[in-house]
């Protein structure tokens, strides 16, 4: 799924799922990409 398709709640639900905030994987990296964009408070 294309993070900027997801809702703000399904993008906070994939991010508390990263294990490893130090080497995202590309999709996570989107995730936080969209996060920011869309001023979403974690």
């Amino acid at each position: 799924m294309d993070p900027k398709e997801m809702t703000d709640a399904q993008l906070v639900d994939a991010w508390d799922k990263v294990d490893d905030g130090e080497n995202l994987t590309d999709f996570e990296q989107a995730v936080l990409n969209e996060i920011e964009r869309r001023n979403i408070d974690l």
